[in-house]
């Protein structure tokens, strides 16, 4: 499907079937995206699955009333496809994420941010800034 480099937290993660990364621009300006690896069930519904076993790699962006949007996903047959309703800059941002898997170079300008749990509460962080703190703004 993809070649991710195992050598790196974040090919191990994807492996391992979900990876979280926050991308930061010159500007400032963030986008969180989440791949998350699934593998078809018998009632026709996606579970969550090892790279390994997966059929699809969905690439989403979290939101906080749960239902997140949709990026693009990834296929052995075609690779990555982005949804017709993203736009560009998430786009980019999904591509950017499989490179980062693979250990390939990003564009130096681009920083990356794995995701992280604060250490107070144990929820996720997204934010640059509270991943660098390891504490969120809560």
């Amino acid at each position: 499907m993809i070649n991710l480099d195992a050598n790196t937290r974040a090919g191990r993660m994807l492996a391992a079937g979900r990876l979280t990364v926050t991308f930061r621009s010159p500007t400032g300006t963030h986008i969180t995206l989440t791949a998350k690896c699934r593998a078809p069930q018998e009632n026709g519904k996606w579970e969550g699955s090892t790279l390994a076993d997966a059929k699809v790699i969905f690439i989403e962006v979290p939101n906080p009333e749960g239902w997140n949007d949709k990026v693009g996903k990834v296929t052995r047959a075609r690779g990555f496809t982005p949804d017709p309703n993203t736009d560009a800059a998430r786009a980019y941002c999904a591509e950017m994420l499989l490179r980062y898997a693979a250990g390939q170079s990003l564009p130096p300008s681009l920083e990356v941010f794995e995701e992280d749990r604060c250490g107070r509460c144990g929820r996720a962080l997204t934010d640059p800034v509270s991943i660098e703190r390891g504490i969120g703004p809560e």
